[in-house]
């Protein structure tokens, strides 16, 4: 998937030590680009318990910017971007 960063969030104490990335970005792909036009959160959590990373995809940047977590609680609005299941995290 091709993509631009448009905003890396800072992660604050307070979220949980496995999110590795909360950040804003707009896809770059002719199709996608097309289907998502407006900018889509990007969220990487790696799972310690398992050994991978998962990516997803979020439109609801509404949430907090120190609780990236609470977007994991709402998986409906969340769509798998893919799974490393390396044992690198990103």
């Amino acid at each position: 998937m091709i993509y631009k960063r448009i905003e890396e969030r800072d992660l604050s104490d307070n979220v949980h030590p496995e999110v590795l990335i909360d950040e804003i970005v707009s896809l770059k792909g002719n199709e996608t680009a097309e289907q998502y036009p407006k900018p889509i959160r990007r969220i990487a959590v790696y799972n310690a318990e398992h050994g991978f990373t998962i990516k997803l995809l979020n439109n609801n940047t509404s949430h907090s910017r120190h609780r990236p977590r609470t977007n994991l609680r709402h998986r409906g609005d969340c769509l798998p971007l893919e799974q490393n299941t390396s044992n690198h995290m990103i």
